[in-house]
C-alpha cells in the first residue's frame, strides 16, 4: 500500500473539521498574526460559557495557519474592539492576574 501522508493531492480529513483547536498556553506572550477571530457562546460542563476561537500563524510563516482557542470572556471582549478587515495583525496572547486574583487571558 502506498504511503500517503504529506502528498499534496491528499487533504487531511480533520483540516475540514470544525473543531476547537489548540489553547492558547503554548503561545503565552510570543508575538504571533491573528489572521481571524469568532466568538460565541458554548456549553462546558453544563454551563454556557463565552467561547473565543483564533486563527493564528507565526509571524515568518504566515501561510501555516492553525485554530486556537480560550474558554475567557475577557478576551472575547478585547478581540471584539478588532476591525476584521484590517487583519492580519502581530498579537501577543497573554494570561495576566486580575485584582481578585484570576488568571485570564488578554491580548498586547
Amino acid at each position: 500500500m502506498a504511503a500517503i501522508n504529506n502528498t499534496p493531492k491528499y487533504e487531511r480529513a480533520a483540516d475540514k473539521i470544525e473543531g476547537i483547536g489548540k489553547t492558547l498556553d503554548s503561545l503565552n506572550g510570543q508575538d504571533v498574526l491573528l489572521h481571524d477571530f469568532s466568538i460565541t457562546e458554548r456549553s462546558m460542563r453544563g454551563d454556557t460559557k463565552t467561547f473565543v476561537s483564533l486563527t493564528i500563524s507565526k509571524i515568518n510563516t504566515p501561510d501555516e495557519v492553525e485554530t486556537y482557542h480560550a474558554w475567557s470572556e475577557s478576551l472575547a471582549e478585547k478581540v471584539a474592539q478588532l476591525d476584521k478587515d484590517e487583519l492580519p495583525m502581530i498579537a501577543s496572547f497573554v494570561k495576566s492576574t486580575t485584582a481578585g486574583g484570576f488568571r485570564v487571558w488578554t491580548i498586547e
